[in-house]
């Protein structure tokens, strides 16, 4: 199965393939610790692909940080003889994944990373580095051969931390036109038409729906959709990425009436006159 299909399975669909971004990054010799940099649009997309893609490569162990949850703990000024000062969550993350790694691959995902201090940024890039991870007084070290690095953030990293780090962009499903034909969808020759005016509205909103997003649209197409704001719902209601904002404009508006014209045709209708 490929790594996008498996990628599906686990809650992350995209008409992109991201398997030679990832053999860049795994295939090359290892000398600081592999590290992916999630950029892409303001949202949680890039945590969602951030997830599928540590299940869909079936790591043993995935740890998950997120600074927007979790602020720096503030230590005591004095720790009572004997006590341990309690460990914050970031370091926990940290040093739990590099003790995995010694067994068995492992991933860190650290997720809103602009949440944080310049100089957890600096810790960081001191890891990626050198693989050691130094917190109160011990030093936890990663196996550079099982350690995988996934860092998110909405502002661009530490120039040096970025130097040290593979970047790819995860955006919405696509953009243009939409590549499905009818036997992608167990249908026959009569709907081509059909697909041909929805992949004209697609190119002008300037997104493409996933196969699944397609498939449900399809099966409104064959129940419920008669009317060109009936197809504007189904297209905004399961299409990720659709900015409402252009289905105001008349080059959009004419082309979900050629749609919806080519919907009467297929479903075997009289043209209706809506308002």
């Amino acid at each position: 199965m490929s790594l996008t299909a498996r990628m599906a399975e686990f809650g992350f669909e995209t008409n992109e393939d991201y398997s030679l971004p990832l053999r860049m990054l795994m295939e090359r010799p290892a000398s600081t610790v592999r590290t992916l940099n999630i950029t892409g649009e303001a949202g949680r997309r890039k945590t969602a692909f951030a997830n599928a893609l540590a299940a869909a490569l079936d790591v043993p162990h995935v740890l998950y940080h997120d600074f927007a949850q979790h602020a720096p703990l503030e230590l005591p000024v004095d720790n009572p003889e004997g006590s341990h000062p309690p460990i914050d969550p970031f370091d926990r993350a940290m040093s739990e994944g590099c003790a995995l790694s010694e067994g068995e691959r492992t991933i860190v995902i650290l997720d809103q990373l602009q949440r944080t201090t310049f100089s957890q940024h600096l810790r960081l890039y001191e890891f990626v580095k050198t693989r050691e991870w130094d917190y109160l007084d011990t030093t936890a070290v990663a196996n550079l051969n099982n350690l995988l690095l996934f860092v998110i953030s909405e502002e661009p990293l530490y120039h040096s931390l970025q130097k040290l780090s593979l970047r790819v962009w995860v955006d919405a499903a696509g953009s243009g036109r939409p590549p499905y034909v009818p036997a992608d969808f167990d249908r026959g020759p009569r709907i081509a038409q059909t697909m041909e005016r929805l992949a004209d509205v697609f190119e002008l909103l300037d997104v493409v729906p996933t196969r699944s997003e397609y498939q449900k649209i399809l099966f409104d197409i064959d129940n419920f959709v008669r009317t060109p704001q009936a197809l504007i719902k189904s297209i905004y209601g399961w299409t990720e990425g659709v900015d409402y904002a252009r289905f105001k404009a008349p080059a959009v508006i004419d082309q979900v009436e050629r749609a919806i014209q080519a919907v009467h045709d297929y479903i075997g209708v009289e043209s209706l006159d809506v308002d």
